[in-house]
């Protein structure tokens, strides 16, 4: 049991766990999440990590759809910082306690500001979200999302 499902359990939020086979020499995650799960590219979220300030030490995390590329530029500015850059893997490892390719945006090792594009979410639920690499994806009832955001946040 990850760390993000242990506080969504612990926080009382009904999630659903979709869990498929990992490839391991696949490197690029999302893509394989999509293809594993049965859905779009733009219905399953992943997890970036984001230096402030070009500072490795001072990281924040993006929620975005599989699909889509983090804009550095508009994570700077939702970040209030001057400059954003991708964290270097070994960091976000160390900072989250979760391996490249399965890093959650819930129950990390260290609270990082957190910023998640609700662009996505017409659904009644919140997309998939990995949590793992080869377990994944919750999926949260939409009603409970601004408890998921005190959470995350």
């Amino acid at each position: 049991m990850t760390p993000a499902i242990k506080l969504l359990q612990n926080s009382k939020i009904a999630y659903k766990v979709h869990q498929y086979e990992h490839d391991p020499r696949c490197k690029t995650f999302g893509p394989e999440a999509v293809e594993a799960l049965g859905q779009t590219a733009d219905k399953v979220f992943k997890t970036l990590l984001f230096s402030l300030n070009s500072e490795q030490e001072s990281l924040a995390v993006a929620v975005i759809a599989v699909e889509q590329k983090l804009n550095l530029k508009q994570a700077a500015k939702a970040a209030k910082v001057k400059k954003a850059a991708m964290a270097d893997p070994a960091s976000t490892q160390k900072v989250t306690g979760y391996v490249v390719g399965g890093i959650s945006p819930l129950g990390q090792k260290k609270a990082l500001p957190t910023f998640i594009d609700l662009s996505q979410l017409s659904s009644t639920n919140v997309p998939p979200v990995k949590s793992a690499r080869s377990c994944g994806a919750s999926s949260i009832p939409k009603p409970r999302l601004p408890a998921l955001i005190r959470i995350v946040l």
